[in-house]
């Protein structure tokens, strides 16, 4: 019954302020958890060093290489994916809350099927460039929070659903765009020796979220909806799970409903949905 209220709820939002003015958000990750592929380098070829926990596209640790500056590499099997949470998401410059993680509410996501394409050289301290194809990211808006990154790869129950992060509404459904024309959807600068990096996609909305309306603005780069940024290092001091890197990130795009709307939206549901649930 939850639910369905929620997502009544969001859909009647979407119908009384679709016409309002576009107003520019920010959004806050401080969870990110990553399992992804590491190489090692040799005479100008990568090798393969970890295997994918999952079962889909799994590659063997030293089982292919990747010449460096190459492209045309990337064979269908996934090389990144993982889990992170939302800490908050607020108005530029205004700085007011549309959604404000708390014990009643969270909004988490999923990210998979990033399949590496092209591998650069590295630089004179170890850097190197990755371009990746395909992916995707689910973001899921849950008033049970259970998001526990400790889990570790074995959260993952399937393709697209990982344990406290693919659960209540699906909110955004987000697929990256093509950043080179040649179907490269993430750039990423990670370092082999010191397992840190960082990245950058964007991200527009497939139509298949209950607030995707919202935010199909088209107002970022390659007419995209949503430009995303992170920063990743060694999971270590301390160890969260078995993930290969964990980081934060961050995102900005625009909302269509004025700020008062989506505060109602992103803070009320939670509250909406407890009061219906009592009276029933």
């Amino acid at each position: 019954m939850m639910k369905k209220v929620l997502l009544i709820a969001v859909l009647f939002l979407v119908i009384g302020v679709a016409s309002a003015h576009a107003v520019p958000v920010t959004l806050n990750v401080d969870e990110l958890y990553d399992w992804g592929r590491l190489y090692s380098y040799a005479g100008g070829v990568y090798t393969p060093t970890n295997v994918n926990p999952a079962p889909w596209g799994t590659n063997p640790a030293g089982g292919y290489t990747i010449t460096e500056n190459t492209f045309g590499n990337a064979d269908g099997a996934e090389d990144t994916w993982g889990i992170g949470s939302v800490a908050s998401i607020k108005t530029l410059p205004a700085n007011d809350p549309i959604f404000l993680r708390s014990a009643s509410q969270e909004l988490t996501f999923m990210f998979y099927g990033f399949n590496d394409d092209a591998l650069s050289n590295p630089n004179f301290v170890g850097d190197t460039t990755i371009l990746s194809k395909l992916g995707h990211i689910a973001v899921y808006l849950d008033t049970t929070p259970d998001f526990d990154g400790t889990v570790g790869t074995g959260g993952r129950t399937g393709l697209a659903a990982y344990t406290g992060a693919t659960e209540g509404l699906l909110v955004l459904d987000l697929a990256p765009v093509d950043l080179t024309g040649l179907g490269h959807t993430l750039s990423s600068n990670f370092n082999f020796l010191t397992s840190s990096g960082a990245g950058s996609m964007y991200l527009s909305t497939t139509g298949l979220g209950a607030w995707d309306n919202l935010y199909d603005t088209n107002t970022q780069l390659f007419g995209s909806d949503f430009s995303f940024t992170f920063t990743v290092r060694d999971n270590v001091t301390p160890t969260v799970g078995d993930w290969v890197v964990r980081g934060d990130a961050g995102g900005e795009g625009n909302v269509i409903p004025e700020p008062a709307s989506m505060i109602l939206m992103g803070i009320g549901l939670a509250g909406a949905a407890r009061r219906l649930r009592r009276k029933n």
